[in-house]
């Protein structure tokens, strides 16, 4: 037996090749399928509360619909933007995500994500230990949104087209594909010459596909004209895409696309993520969670440096629900700050291994120096229980560089912040012994103290203990 099944498929590709600048390592081809998923804003100062978005890069294709699909589930209730680019691809799945993104009231700009870390297409990235999710930054250079691409992008129910963005259309072909298949099936036949299938197995296929034939005529495009309008569209786009043989592409001008209403916003895409990031930091700091600090505090003699006795006041201090732990460091010597810019600090977290925070900054020479630990780093010390910080009082030679080692533990009130920070009871072990190095710029460091030190060596054992101290509190 052989049955025949004939399957259309509309495809609208863009068939050109576009400049668009020097192309990222980690960017993907555009002849690849289109990956869709959630992004979190790289920028550390925004920790725990930056902006989010959709990003859809790549050739739409019929699975494309699924992939909106499961971003969405993930995205919940929240209402994400979508930001696009994509050369084109199958047509009436551009139509169906076009449905679906209006349906969910979501806004869309053109625009280019690029990924740090883990990438769309690193399909083990997701099942690594650790993921945390997809992080990046959205480019503010050029970016394209074209053929099929421009279905879709019509379902935003607010549609951002920078200025080195563009909306590009162009007639979309037909390709019928044909598949004949062959059959293996068996009956079962009864004595009244009544018969039963009872298996059939397949043992053959042949599939081809005619030659792509353009749409040109308006009567092909009913349903595209009906979703354009549905969508509010204006009359002219259509008529762009009628004049544009598939082998070209015609972009849309600004004239064209605010006259039609396919563009309803010029703001570029990186500069919609960056409000939305600024909005959403506005709104934390204006909540309860903002006002509720958790904060620990030591001082401690570092030794002897340039200029007189140094001492090193310092604070963490956790906001709750932040996703980020601030560290405040103001180094003093004969009871001055030090004022010879610039002061660079860095911090090593536990296991002196990661250094998760660096080039401390304050705005005038009597602020403190302040860095942000992110949550994930900061709550390993609840396992280990070491800080390293090092500071550097200026960039000419023979300048003083100073060292502190020194365990957790010494800090008032950590015991309390860890567990509001991080959920998890204090550390345990018993206190390591805290150590401090003065050195010039062109000397060597000890990384411990030695009991024999010299003077000439000017390492100095700092305290193990607190000098001052203050409790958690909250803070209306």
């Amino acid at each position: 037996m052989v049955a025949r099944a004939v399957a259309l498929k509309f495809l609208v590709l863009l068939a050109f090749t576009l400049c668009l600048g020097g192309a990222w390592a980690q960017e993907q081809s555009a002849d690849d399928p289109m990956r869709v998923v959630i992004v979190t804003d790289d920028d550390p100062d925004c920790a725990g509360h930056c902006a989010r978005w959709i990003s859809a890069q790549g050739t739409i294709t019929l699975e494309t619909p699924g992939e909106f699909a499961r971003a969405f589930k993930a995205m919940g209730k929240d209402k994400l933007p979508i930001v696009i680019q994509s050369r084109g691809g199958a047509e009436q799945a551009g139509l169906e995500i076009g449905r679906m993104i209006r349906q969910r009231g979501l806004e869309i700009a053109v625009g280019q994500t690029r990924f740090f870390g883990c990438e769309p297409s690193d399909a083990s990235c997701a099942k690594r230990s650790g993921f945390a999710g997809y992080h990046g930054i959205v480019s503010s250079g050029p970016a394209y949104c074209a053929s099929a691409c421009s279905f879709l992008f019509a379902g935003g129910v607010k549609r951002y087209v920078g200025v080195l963005a563009r909306i590009g259309v162009h007639q979309t072909i037909r390709r019928q594909t044909h598949v004949l298949t062959r059959y293996m099936v068996h009956f079962l036949k009864y004595p009244d010459g009544h018969r039963v299938e009872v298996s059939r197995q397949t043992i053959g296929q042949t599939r081809w596909t005619d030659e792509p034939e353009a749409e040109t005529s308006a009567a092909q495009y009913r349903d595209v004209a009906a979703y354009l309008k549905q969508m509010g569209i204006g009359d002219g786009v259509l008529p762009l895409v009628l004049a544009t043989p598939n082998t070209s592409i015609h972009w849309m001008t600004s004239a064209e696309l605010f006259d039609t209403s396919m563009a309803t916003d010029r703001t570029d895409a990186a500069q919609l993520i960056a409000r939305l990031g600024r909005d959403q930091l506005a709104a934390y700091h204006a909540s309860p969670d903002y006002r509720t600090v958790t904060l620990a505090h030591a001082t401690l003699p570092m030794g002897q440096g340039s200029d007189g006795p140094v001492l090193l006041s310092l604070d963490f201090t956790y906001r709750r629900n932040d996703g980020a732990i601030r560290l405040a460091a103001m180094p003093t010597s004969n009871g001055r700050p030090f004022e010879r810019p610039p002061l660079d600090v860095s911090v090593t977290m536990p296991k002196g291994q990661v250094e998760v925070a660096s080039v401390a900054t304050r705005q005038m020479p009597s602020d403190p120096l302040t860095v942000s630990i992110p949550k994930s780093e900061f709550c390993d010390l609840a396992q280990d229980g070491m800080v390293r910080i090092e500071f550097e009082s200026g960039r000419a030679p023979n300048e003083t560089r100073l060292s502190l080692v020194t365990n957790a533990q010494i800090f008032s009130s950590m015991p309390g912040l860890l567990k509001e920070a991080c959920g998890e009871p204090a550390p345990t072990q018993a206190p390591t012994p805290t150590h401090a190095n003065v050195a010039l710029r062109d000397g060597g460091t000890s990384p411990k103290p030695s009991p024999a030190a010299s003077a000439k060596s000017r390492l100095v054992p700092a305290t193990s203990k607190s000098l001052d101290g203050s409790d958690s509190q909250r803070l209306w």
